[in-house]
């Protein structure tokens, strides 16, 4: 997990992320969390956009939740038939978690979309506006 910490130039925000990954897989061990399906997030001025491939799963089989500071998508990758009847299984199946701390503040929660296309989950977080400026007048 630290490997690279023997490497001097190394950034914190580098260890930050193996840590991060490290107490998410200890979490997913305990909660039993057996898939883990790849995520991408990006911002633009407008907004967050998660993207997260789950190939084989219908919308009925993820759920989205938003709550205190945080989006937590889960659900579950079924495997079809019984385990005993497969000569080899490669694909990964199993339960799935993906918490992810938002700025509440910023998020205008009427606003979010979310999309299941292709097999890639896609959850657009539409940003506040900002507040702008305003002289208050005296009377």
């Amino acid at each position: 997990m630290f490997r690279n910490l023997r490497n001097r130039n190394i950034s914190f925000d580098k260890v930050v992320d193996e840590f991060g990954d490290f107490i998410t897989h200890m979490t997913n061990i305990e909660n039993e969390v057996t898939y883990e399906p790849q995520m991408n997030i990006k911002e633009d001025e407008n907004e967050y956009v998660v993207e997260l491939e789950l190939c084989g799963l219908t919308k009925e089989d993820v759920k989205i939740n938003i709550d205190a500071g945080k989006i937590t998508i889960s659900g579950e990758k079924k495997l079809n038939g019984e385990k005993e009847s497969y000569y080899h299984i490669g694909r990964k199946y199993g339960k799935f978690k993906k918490v992810i701390g938002i700025d509440s503040v910023q998020i205008d929660i009427n606003k979010v979309t979310a999309e299941m296309k292709d097999g890639i989950l896609t959850v657009s977080l539409s940003k506040q506006e900002k507040m702008k400026p305003v002289e208050i007048k005296i009377n």
